[in-house]
This record gives structure tokens, sequence and C-alpha cells, in this order.
């Protein structure tokens, strides 16, 4: 999954609008939220990737 299409998810479960339909300042929230679920899926299994 890429993190652009789970920005998306988040938006259209939070918002109820697609990604690409939000300002830009509302939908880099989105895309700051799928970096961080992803870096954390990345990491080893239970541990935190700081």
């Amino acid at each position: 999954m890429t993190r652009e299409e789970l920005a998306d998810i988040l938006a259209r479960t939070y918002d109820g609008q697609p990604l690409d339909q939000l300002r830009d300042e509302h939908a880099a929230l989105h895309l700051e939220a799928a970096d961080a679920v992803l870096a954390r899926m990345s990491g080893p299994a239970g541990m935190p990737t700081t």
C-alpha cells in the first residue's frame, strides 16, 4: 500500500471525502499520519522505530 492510498483511506474515513478533494493543508495531515503508520509497520514487530 502506498502512502497516498493510505492517506486517501484516512481522508475518506475521517472526512468523508477523497484525499484529492481536501484543502492542501488538511490533506497534508492525512499524508503525515500515513507516513507514521507505514514507518511503524516497517519496523520490527512490536518494536518502536525510533
